[in-house]
C-alpha cells in the first residue's frame, strides 16, 4: 500500500470530511446554513476611549479589556452565537431567531444593493441586560462585495 503525502493527502483528508453521512463539526454546520438563515453582526464594546475620536496618538484608549471581551464572548456563545474577538469588538453570527430573541428586535429582509446590510431591524437592537454595561453598539454587517 502506498501512503499519500503532502498536498495530495491534505486534499483527500479535507474532501473526506464533506462526504454525505460524514460527521460534521460545528463550523461545517454553520457554513451549511444559507445566508437567509443567518445574521452577521458586530458588537462594538465600550472602552476608556468610547465617545472620543480615535487617532494614532490615542488608539490604545479604544482597546477593550480582554476580560470584558471574553465575558461578552462567553455569554453570547452560551446562547448560540458564534463570536470572534478583536481588540475592539466581537464579529458574530447566529440564526435570525436567536438574534431577534437576544436583542429584542424583529428582522426584515433588507435591500440587495451592494454595501447594504441584508437585514433591517425594527426596533433597533437592544443590548441584553447581562452584557449591557460592555456594549457600545450593535451593527448588522453588510456582506463582502466580490470584485
Amino acid at each position: 500500500m502506498t501512503r499519500l503525502g503532502g498536498p495530495v493527502e491534505m486534499i483527500v483528508s479535507w474532501s473526506a470530511r464533506f462526504q454525505p453521512g460524514a460527521p460534521r463539526d460545528r463550523n461545517a454546520t454553520a457554513m451549511a446554513q444559507s445566508p437567509a438563515q443567518t445574521v452577521q453582526f458586530d458588537i462594538l464594546l465600550k472602552s476608556v476611549g468610547s465617545g472620543q475620536t480615535p487617532n494614532l496618538g490615542n488608539i490604545d484608549r479604544f482597546r477593550v479589556a480582554s476580560e470584558d471581551i471574553e465575558r461578552c464572548r462567553r455569554w453570547l456563545a452560551r446562547r448560540g452565537v458564534d463570536c470572534h474577538a478583536t481588540d475592539f469588538s466581537l464579529a458574530c453570527s447566529t440564526t435570525v431567531e436567536i438574534f431577534e430573541t437576544l436583542f429584542a428586535t424583529k428582522l426584515q429582509p433588507g435591500t440587495k444593493a451592494p454595501g447594504t446590510p441584508p437585514w433591517r431591524c425594527a426596533p433597533q437592537p437592544q443590548s441584553p441586560a447581562d452584557i449591557q454595561e460592555y456594549v457600545d453598539q450593535i451593527t448588522i454587517a453588510a456582506p463582502p462585495e466580490p470584485f
